[in-house]
């Protein structure tokens, strides 16, 4: 039993110490051979007892080693799987080297890669986030931040390789968010621009595509999704067609500014005021940058100034066309009165009360008199028009216009009418003749007497010719309550009421205003047949 191992040479001295002095002891007491062994049987039995206690816990420690070593090499092997770092733990061989010594190699390889794992998935993390929020801002729905606070980082792949896909991903991402802001930024810039140019107010445009656009407070980013990149795209190419068209717009009216302020010998002064407008509408598109320059407010100032001005030429039109048909329009006037008057003696003829003593009747008669006198001139007025006519068409070989209408037509129709008329007045008076012959015959036979005929024809008639180129029937105040005629047979209703309907047409005629609108040089020509001979008017 003292030999046990070569290692514990010191405890066996101990013990042969120890039982050689038990030995002496026994000598001294006199113990028995047997008592001896019985003793000694003990004492081995105890130190074996002993020894299975210490290897037991030998065992256990060997064991616990074992598992601890294993645990923490699966550890770091699980880790390095998962951060893809093969190269941080090279196993050695396990024969030659102690359980504690290969567990204190590992401890500190796995604290390591704990520290490691910890720093990459913060890497992920924080990647991950901003992949997130980008995402959001490039989307239509801005809750970024809602998702990164949300995201979970799958813990069994953090490599490298994935840790530089997420960080490939994100540069783009960032670029691509690099690329749309300073699009928005160029989108935003280019409407400021445009509106100011239009005089638009420039925040209710912006803020129609994305409030975001126009707010300069930190808690909402610029918006730069699709839609907004959209919108800013579309109101773009609205406010430059906007633009076109007042360009087109005010072109057009700086033209008949230009030919107004020519035609009219416009002083400098009024010119001025345009001349930045003008300037600028001889530019290109891209080149005006004015601000207002385009803006409703200029428009309507330029339109009010061409109205002012195509007032004021009408004006100098109608001063110089009443200087330049004058005479025309003189006789054409006396014409039109003596048709008004012409017309009021055949309603006053008509009249059985107008020889009665009622108060006025005698002026009446006198403009009745004095009607007949100018009624008698009709012919020679309408023949002398028509020739003075005939001879200004002529000397400017074109067609004197009068309401629309050539003068020599109307005047033509108007004899014509008035011709047809008279025809109708000779048949209607050829055929009262013949019926009042009847009844001469019927009374007095076949010979009466001629001089009763004709008091009988005076009697029965009841008028008497005024003996005028009209052929108007003028009433004989002593005549007019004998024989068997009635004022109203002798004044045919059909051949009254064409004259009356025609001259009802001539009075539309006369009174229409004369128009010297926008278009006063094709109304004047209209008019009276030639164009200004002014020097003013030369670019007409």
């Amino acid at each position: 039993m003292m030999g046990v191992g070569g290692g514990l040479g010191m405890e066996a001295t101990n013990c042969g110490a120890l039982l050689r002095e038990l030995q002496q002891i026994w000598a001294e007491v006199g113990e028995s051979e047997g008592e001896k062994k019985k003793v000694l049987s003990e004492i081995e039995r105890e130190c074996l007892e002993v020894y299975r206690r210490k290897v037991d816990d030998a065992n256990r420690t060997r064991v616990q080693l074992h598992q601890s070593v294993a645990t923490k090499e699966a550890e770091v092997a699980s880790l390095v799987a998962t951060l893809g770092e093969h190269k941080l733990y090279l196993k050695k061989d396990k024969s030659v080297v102690p359980l504690k010594e290969q567990l204190a190699a590992v401890v500190p390889v796995l604290e390591n890669l704990k520290g490691k794992k910890e720093e990459r998935l913060k890497q992920f993390s924080d990647i991950q986030s901003q992949i997130e929020k980008i995402r959001s801002e490039l989307s239509e729905y801005r809750d970024g931040d809602d998702k990164a606070n949300s995201l979970i980082v799958d813990e069994n792949d953090l490599s490298t390789r994935k840790l530089n896909n997420y960080q490939a991903q994100l540069h783009a991402l960032q670029k691509e968010k690099s690329d749309r802001l300073h699009k928005v930024l160029e989108y935003v810039n280019e409407v400021h621009c445009l509106c100011g140019v239009l005089g638009i107010d420039f925040g209710k445009t912006v803020n129609g595509v994305h409030p975001s656009l126009h707010q300069n407070g930190l808690e909402q980013s610029t918006n730069i999704s699709n839609s907004t990149l959209e919108g800013l795209a579309n109101t773009i190419s609205n406010l430059k067609a906007e633009q076109r068209s007042r360009i087109d717009k005010m072109r057009e009216t700086m033209e008949s500014l230009c030919k107004l302020w020519k035609l009219m010998d416009s002083p400098q002064e009024e010119r001025r005021q345009f001349n930045r407008v003008l300037s600028v509408l001889i530019s290109s598109e891209e080149e005006i940058l004015s601000p207002g320059v385009l803006s409703q407010e200029t428009i309507e100032k330029m339109g009010a100034e061409v109205e002012r001005l195509t007032k004021l030429k009408a004006r100098r039109l109608k001063e110089i066309f009443m200087k330049k048909r004058k005479d025309i329009m003189d006789r054409i006037n006396k014409w039109i009165s003596a048709c008004d008057e012409e017309a009021w003696l055949e309603e006053y003829n008509q009249d059985s009360k107008r020889y009665s003593a009622g108060r006025g009747a005698h002026i009446n008669l006198r403009r009745a008199e004095k009607a007949r006198i100018l009624v008698t001139k009709i012919p020679a007025m309408v023949d002398n028009l028509i020739n003075r006519t005939f001879a200004w068409e002529n000397a400017r070989n074109k067609p004197f216009l009068y309401d629309g209408g050539r003068l020599i037509s109307v005047l033509e129709e108007y004899r014509l009418n008035r011709e047809q008329k008279e025809e109708e007045k000779r048949r209607y008076r050829k055929k009262l003749e013949s019926i009042l012959l009847k009844e001469k015959e019927a009374i007095f036979g076949s010979k009466g007497s001629p001089k009763r005929a004709v008091s009988l024809n005076r009697r029965t008639n009841g008028y008497r010719s005024s003996g005028t180129t009209s052929g108007l029937m003028t009433p004989n105040p002593r005549r007019s309550s004998l024989g068997g005629a009635t004022p109203e047979l002798l004044t045919p209703r059909s051949c009254s009421g064409h004259y009356n309907r025609y001259f009802s047409d001539s009075r539309r005629l006369s009174a229409t205003q004369l128009n010297f609108g926008d278009d006063s040089l094709s109304t004047f020509t209209s008019i009276s047949g030639s164009e200004p001979e002014s020097p003013i008017f030369g670019i007409m």
